[in-house]
Formats: structure tokens, sequence, C-alpha cells
């Protein structure tokens, strides 16, 4: 009397039979089990089967920023306060159920569709250091994070004035008189 299974590639299970007793794994990818179960009296069930996919992986996120951009550890640095983010996401199991991307913790814009795994955007920064996040998940709720550092250089000119005192007079050239 017990339970009698076996495990295969997604196609038809074959192989011996094996006596089930405790909970075993799968590998990852198509599955297919077939079991069955019989009494002491030697009264036997038709074997059943059920056809799976394992997927034991989050999704992998991955993203990289435009040409006007230049290595440096751990991110991009940039004189551009314009930066075009291009992103990517695989998942080889369930399908991809969200993407979302944030920077300095804030949601940013993200035209991606509904199960889409590529897109880009393009984010705006301010002289400084930021940190871009890419998040994903998918069907099963498997999560994965990847973040990325962005330091932008100031590009911006000085601006100055000068303050002329009293009394002043204009000459016919235009210069002050002080």
């Amino acid at each position: 009397a017990g339970t009698l299974y076996k495990v295969g590639d997604g196609e038809a299970a074959r192989g011996p039979e094996t006596a089930y007793n405790a909970p075993f794994g799968l590998p990852e990818g198509p599955v297919s089990i077939a079991f069955h179960s019989s009494d002491r009296n030697g009264n036997r069930e038709e074997t059943k089967s059920v056809a799976l996919f394992v997927d034991a992986g989050p999704p992998v996120p991955a993203f990289s920023a435009d040409q006007s951009t230049f290595a440096v550890p751990g991110g991009f640095g940039t004189l551009s306060s314009t930066v075009s983010v291009m992103l990517s996401v695989s998942d080889a199991g369930a399908g991809l159920s969200g993407v979302s991307l944030a920077v300095d913790g804030v949601p940013a814009e993200l035209s991606l569709a509904p199960g889409a795994a590529q897109g880009s955007t393009t984010v705006f920064l301010s002289a400084g250091l930021h940190l871009l996040t890419l998040n994903a998940t998918d069907r099963l709720g498997q999560a994965s994070t990847l973040s990325l550092r962005a330091a932008v250089g100031d590009t911006q000119p000085p601006v100055t004035s000068l303050a002329v005192g009293t009394p002043q007079a204009a000459r016919p050239d235009g210069a002050l008189l002080v």
C-alpha cells in the first residue's frame, strides 16, 4: 500500500517509479509527474499525471544609460541633466507581472507594455549623485532589484552681478562714473 510516482522532463514521465514518503524537489522548467496509489488489498487506482512548469528564479533586470555617459564604479557619470535609460528584464519562467523604475526613491515614468521585457525612458537629473532602481516581479511574486548610481556634473556657468555705488553718472560712451 502506498503511492508511487515518477518524474519526466515535460513529456511523459519515464523511468522507475519511486515510493512517495516525503516532499521532493523538482528541476526548473517543464516537468511531468505520473502517480498512483494502492491499498493493502491490492486495489490500484488508475495512473494520473500532471504537467507543471517550475520557475525557481526571479526576473533578471538590466539597464544602461545612453551614449552621453561614461562609466564610474557602480554606475555612470554624465555632464547632461537629461539621460535616456534603456532597460530589459528577462524571466524564463512565469513571465513578468510588473516592472518599475525609481530615481532617488521617487517613481519615474516608465513606458513599458504589460508583460514586455524591454523599454526606455528619459530621466532628468540635477547635478549631484543619484540612485536609479529597477524593480521587477514575475507572475509568481518573485522579485528582484537592480540599482545603478549616477553622478551628474555641474554644467551651469556661474551667474554674477556687479553693484555700483552712488553717486554715479554716465559718460557719453556708456561707462559709469563713480
